[in-house]
């Protein structure tokens, strides 16, 4: 068996014994653990962050003790023993628990902190099988499927392996990470919980492990399953090798040695065939997607930020009451945005309420409401009911100087004040500057570096006065993305003309989410519109666009909010405007005619849109207008239309003619012929 008949749309991946060697953790992240405990804690004594393993690993101590748990170790207060004493009952009690591959939270946070100092300084390298990376290629690139980790390694230990690779940084190929903070690997419900979170149906899902019992957890929720079989992994019963297959639970499920057994001859974009409508006539490859393999782009696997809801409100116009509120979340979510965000609940009183309003929907957009990176705004915001908090803090020297008047220093403590705030309430949070791009670089790269090892969600890149240009853009973000390993978000203003552009250079650099708001609306120029991004996203990869948003409903936002803020949709406005798909000049609607995409880069179909040719005026050509004769079935031959056609431009030069004009015209000049 050379390849596997299964479809799916999104990839979980198990990771010892899977996409790296079993006896990776057992031979090199285990024994760095025990060999260098001692010198470890010397070395770190004092520090906070171990202050806090060791308080946790001295928590669990008791826990066991009083569980009568055998062989236990309690660990004793600092305050009733010697330095030299504390330290040797905290490496017993550590190798205790490693002698029985305890999966306990406070030992695997010790683990990963010390493992993080190992590959920081380059002493350890994770393993990664060689097929591994060609794989993640080909499902982001080709396939245009998301990746997931589901490890029984905390996240921390996921990132640390990938991010530290043998093959490089790899996390940009991930859409996230799962541990067992959701559920036992062996649990039914763990799998129908990532599935839940992830947006997707079970049976979309593929999920890949080396552990039977994995396998069958996943399966009884639903999942497509394959058994990985790496070299020292455990032997498979019932295994047949020349169907490569092992059965589990009464179910075939398919085997494989290498992640290459996953394609079926991939073929690369310049061998796919052309996308063609149903005359058969239309055809769509794009020519402007990128014909080189970007490891770090994004633009097959970006997630929305929809802020019509909170930078929309600053727009000059706005003024959305509750029910104009609730209406514009739920077409949001009908159309697909992954995150909808909302005014500050501390902004106001009716703030407050809308946005626990929002949250009591039930939609399936996660809600996150943004706030500025202070205390007193946080413990607000994590009552109303939001999956989380973006937070915000200006880092130029405008900013510092002329609006909050801090230095770094105080950024950077108040950032892990609030970040371990809003972590500990179990919500997503997301830490921006403010004016990023007037910002110094060093200052801003130290301080999403210190954020992301506090394990924010995103890091946020603002341009907040629209001053950026594409190839700025890219720059930052492609050095920023090989400094954290969150997730980057982006949002840009208007002001120069740039968003749209900015937000795709962002997305090729490794960026994951960007800021929009419906017709751009917001402080001053506005910020990237949503069906901006959508015309540009569509020319990259139309059928990824396709399948995650409902574009039919873009003309219906938009119409809604134009009217909610008193404002006509523009007439060249990205897909909607009504001179989107319109033709005009004779030499284009005869090109229109015979093949759309001649002058059309976008379907209008695919957008629940029409296209419309003009002929009543001076610039029209014969074959417009011929066109036009064969639709309300009229017989003229070529010379009788070019004569027409003649008499439709000499009264256009006084005035451009109405369809029902030219419709009369057109019905007497037939007429006569019939005569």
């Amino acid at each position: 068996m050379s390849e596997l008949s299964i479809t799916y749309k999104v990839v979980v991946l198990d990771i010892e014994g899977t996409t790296t060697p079993i006896v990776f953790v057992r031979d090199v992240l285990f024994p760095y653990v025990t060999n260098n405990l001692e010198s470890f804690l010397e070395e770190n004594w004092g520090s906070k962050e171990l202050n806090e393993k060791i308080d946790a690993l001295r928590q669990q101590s008791i826990i066991d003790h009083e569980n009568k748990t055998e062989g236990v170790i309690v660990i004793p207060d600092s305050s009733s023993v010697s330095k030299e004493e504390l330290q040797k009952k905290i490496c017993e009690n550590v190798r205790w628990q490693m002698s029985y591959d305890r999966k306990i939270g406070a030992l695997k946070s010790l683990q990963g902190y010390m493992w993080r100092f190992a590959y920081e300084t380059g002493t350890v390298k994770g393993e990664v099988y060689d097929d591994v990376v060609p794989a993640f290629d080909k499902w982001l690139e080709d396939c245009n499927q998301k990746i997931y980790i589901y490890s029984s390694g905390s996240i921390e230990a996921q990132k640390l392996i990938f991010g530290y690779s043998d093959k490089g940084d790899l996390l940009s190929y991930f859409s996230g990470h799962f541990d067992t903070g959701i559920g036992l690997k062996m649990e039914k419900s763990s799998y129908e919980k990532i599935a839940k979170e992830i947006k997707m149906e079970p049976k979309d899902i593929l999920f890949v492990s080396d552990n039977v019992l994995e396998i069958k957890a996943a399966q009884a929720a639903g999942f497509q399953v394959a058994v990985a079989k790496r070299p020292g992994n455990a032997e498979l019963s019932n295994y047949n090798e020349s169907t490569q297959t092992v059965v589990i639970d009464g179910h075939k499920v398919k085997v494989v040695t290498s992640f290459a057994q996953f394609f079926t001859k991939p073929a690369t974009k310049s061998e796919q065939p052309p996308q063609v409508q149903n005359n058969g006539k239309y055809v769509h490859p794009s020519p402007y997607r990128s014909n080189y393999a970007d490891l770090l782009s994004r633009t097959s696997n970006f997630s929305i930020i929809e802020s019509t809801l909170r930078e929309g409100e600053q727009f000059a116009n706005a003024f959305f009451d509750t029910e104009t509120k609730l209406k514009i979340a739920k077409m949001l979510d009908e159309f697909g945005v992954e995150y909808i965000e909302v005014t500050s609940p501390v902004a106001s009183e009716q703030s407050r309420a809308d946005c626990e309003a929002i949250c009591k929907l039930g939609l399936k957009a996660k809600i996150l409401t943004h706030t500025r990176c202070h205390m007193d705004d946080a413990r607000v915001a994590v009552e109303t009911g939001v999956d989380g908090l973006d937070i915000v803090i200006g880092t130029s020297s405008f900013l510092r100087e002329f609006s909050h008047g801090k230095n770094m220093e105080y950024i950077t403590k108040q950032a892990t004040e609030v970040i371990t705030f809003i972590k500990s309430k179990g919500l997503e949070v997301r830490f921006s500057s403010e004016d990023s791009f007037r910002s110094d670089l060093v200052d801003l790269l130290n301080l999403y570096k210190h954020v992301d090892k506090l394990g924010v969600n995103r890091v946020g890149i603002a341009d907040t006065v629209g001053c950026a240009n594409p190839r700025q853009v890219y720059e930052l973000v492609r050095t920023l993305r090989s400094v954290v390993s969150c997730d980057i978000e982006c949002h840009f203003h208007n002001d120069t003309g740039c968003a749209i552009a900015n937000a795709y250079a962002a997305l090729e650099a490794g960026a994951t989410h960007i800021d929009t708001s419906v017709l751009g609306i917001g402080e001053r120029n506005g910020i990237t519109p949503l069906g901006g991004l959508a015309a540009r996203m569509y020319v990259a990869d139309a059928e990824y666009v396709k399948g995650k948003y409902n574009l039919g409903m873009l003309r219906e936002i938009e119409n809604y909010v134009a009217e909610a803020v008193q404002i006509q949709v523009p007439f060249n406005n990205y897909i909607t405007g009504y001179c989107a798909f319109t033709h005009k000049a004779g030499i284009h609607a005869k090109a229109i005619l015979n093949n759309p995409a001649t002058y059309e880069i976008l379907k209008p179909e695919d957008f629940g849109m029409t296209r419309y040719v003009s002929i009543g005026h001076r610039l029209t050509g014969w074959n417009a207008v011929k066109n036009r004769v064969q639709q309300l079935g009229l017989k003229m031959s070529d010379e009788d239309v070019k004569a027409v056609t003649a008499q439709i431009k000499e009264l256009a030069d006084i005035r451009p003619l109405g369809l029902e004009e030219v419709d009369v015209l057109l019905r007497k000049y037939h007429d006569k012929l019939s005569e």
